[in-house]
């Protein structure tokens, strides 16, 4: 899957030594990147209001858990899709390179795909809830297969798939009583944020992106204007508010760093940082619940440490 939600840090093609087999299999599923998945469901949870009560807790577990396992089995399915031109552009990679095998990452993608669905078979988790995972998986294997002829699609649809990520945590509160569903408004600054970076990535190895980079900012402050929403409750409004001001902020800094430092090696570490920034905003998020938000934010902001630290000993593009 490409940087819109990855750290791209390899630059080359040069075969490197054979990797040991569980380093091989946590640089399949891109181990950093894994960091920045359960967020999705937790900040959509808790922006639609879902934590009315503790019974809700085990559900947004799954749901965190799910999105995980899928987002893997999409970095497996992609690698598989693109296994002939890493063979010839990549050989270092765990799959061209014979560290894991192919029956073995096809046995993973398959597990992996189907214990959201297993999870929630044992949870039963809401229908609108496995309605948006289906909708999730088509739209990863969508996306693996037509990245390569259409980019632009492709960035779209990468967008779609965090959306649909943080929508699997909202529509876990419809069930609940008396809550609204205004929060699906908060998908579309998700949707367009993922999509900027996914534009910008895709000459991330051959050139600098051009001034038009700044415009990623838009999407973060776009949340920022949801605080004139009279319909949302003033804690949710001042969380989206924080979350949007942070992400522009964040997202400014990585861009005119790219003015100072403008070569095509400066390009994939500034899209990892741009991903990183959703896990703060995410944090932010969580806010808008009382009490377990703040739980919640707490342990986000550390898989925003963890995903930084891990980043610099494996690749994620």
């Amino acid at each position: 899957m490409n940087s819109a939600v990855c750290e791209p840090s390899e630059q080359g093609a040069d075969p490197a030594p054979r990797q040991p087999p569980l380093r091989a299999w946590l640089q399949l599923v891109r181990l950093p990147n894994l960091f920045t998945v359960p967020g999705d469901p937790v900040a959509g949870a808790c922006l639609a209001g879902a934590l009315v009560s503790i019974h809700a807790l085990p559900q947004l577990l799954v749901a965190a858990l799910a999105a995980v396992a899928v987002y893997a089995a999409g970095l497996v399915d992609n690698d598989l899709v693109d296994v002939g031109e890493d063979r010839a552009e990549r050989p270092h990679r765990p799959l061209p390179a014979g560290t894991v095998s192919i029956r073995r990452a096809r046995a993973l993608r398959l597990l992996l795909f189907a214990l959201p669905y297993l999870m929630a078979l044992a949870l039963r988790m809401p229908a609108a809830w496995l309605l948006t995972h289906v909708a999730l998986l088509a739209n990863i294997l969508l996306y693996n297969r037509l990245k390569k002829r259409s980019p632009v699609a492709g960035a779209l649809l990468m967008g779609l798939c965090r959306t649909l990520s943080m929508a699997s945590g909202m529509v876990l509160a419809w069930t609940a009583t008396g809550v609204t569903r205004w929060s699906l408004v908060a998908l579309l600054p998700w949707w367009g944020y993922v999509t900027g970076i996914s534009l910008l990535a895709m000459h991330e190895t051959t050139r600098v992106p051009d001034a038009r980079r700044y415009l990623i900012i838009l999407a973060p402050l776009a949340w920022v204007t949801m605080t004139g929403m009279p319909i949302a409750p003033a804690l949710t409004r001042a969380a989206v508010a924080a979350a949007g001001s942070a992400g522009a902020v964040l997202a400014l800094d990585v861009v005119a760093r790219l003015d100072r430092h403008s070569t095509p090696n400066d390009v994939p570490p500034a899209i990892g940082r741009l991903v990183r920034t959703m896990v703060p905003m995410q944090a932010l998020c969580a806010l808008a619940t009382p009490g377990y938000g703040v739980v919640f934010a707490l342990g986000l902001l550390l898989c925003w440490l963890l995903s930084e630290r891990v980043s610099r000993r494996f690749y994620a593009s």
